[in-house]
């Protein structure tokens, strides 16, 4: 009996049995080659050059801590709230002028760490009446050329009969925003080995001779001088986060 064209009599094809062999060797390849991308790509959390503790305000060349003892108007967030155990918080004052800031800087570097809530947030739970909140740009020579100037968000805080401007802006590995949004996508960037970010607040009291606008050229004058230090000495270097 002749047999038809293009079949076979107990035996499978040899391109079927191909077929399989290289789906069998996939499937064993698949997982390991998966997980030792994840794991070749898997960012890593980076420390602090210098502890944040260990930030001088006597190099600040207009401000200066402020003597002990003395309260500012509008209580700052608490630790709690920040949830790191890398933070700097210090009552500065003009070193020619009566007119007080205050500082908090928190630092973040897990990968599994969230972005932390933003001061219009904290301090609307906490029954803090929040006003005119808006995104400035603030002129920076000391950090040119890099960043000529920096985009930051703007907000009055009422607190019972005392009122202020803060400002506050993120250092997400080394580039400067303005939100959340925008450290995430820093983060979440591919090719960096490391990730961190730092959220960096100025509040500044309004008193009669400034107002607000007085207020919030301390918050910049302040963030014009500690980002330099921070960037410089504390925060890790932009080429180490690509070490492997």
């Amino acid at each position: 009996m002749r047999s038809e064209p293009g079949r076979t009599h107990g035996r499978l094809p040899a391109a079927w049995i191909g077929t399989v062999v290289l789906l069998l060797f996939v499937a064993i390849l698949l997982r390991p080659c998966l997980a030792a991308l994840e794991k070749h790509y898997r960012k890593q959390s980076i420390a602090l050059r210098k502890p944040l503790e260990a930030f001088d305000p006597e190099r600040l060349p207009s401000f200066q801590e402020a003597p002990p003892g003395g309260t500012f108007p509008i209580a700052p967030a608490s630790d709690e709230a920040l949830g790191t155990r890398h933070l700097l918080q210090l009552s500065l004052k003009e070193r020619n002028g009566l007119g007080l800031a205050a500082l908090t800087v928190a630092y973040y570097s897990d990968p599994q760490d969230k972005v932390p809530h933003t001061p219009d947030v904290c301090y609307r739970q906490a029954g803090t009446v929040v006003e005119n909140l808006r995104t400035i740009t603030i002129a920076t020579p000391t950090l040119a050329p890099d960043s000529p100037q920096i985009q930051a968000r703007a907000m009055t805080v009422v607190q019972d009969r005392a009122s202020g401007v803060l400002v506050y802006l993120f250092v997400a590995n080394g580039d400067t925003v303005p939100g959340r949004n925008q450290v995430r996508w820093v983060i979440a960037r591919p090719g960096a080995r490391h990730v961190y970010f730092s959220k960096v607040e100025v509040m500044a009291s309004i008193d009669r001779a400034g107002g607000s606008e007085g207020a919030l050229a301390r918050c910049e004058a302040v963030l014009r001088e500690v980002l330099p230090i921070l960037i410089a000495e504390h925060y890790p270097r932009k080429e180490d986060l690509w070490r492997r």
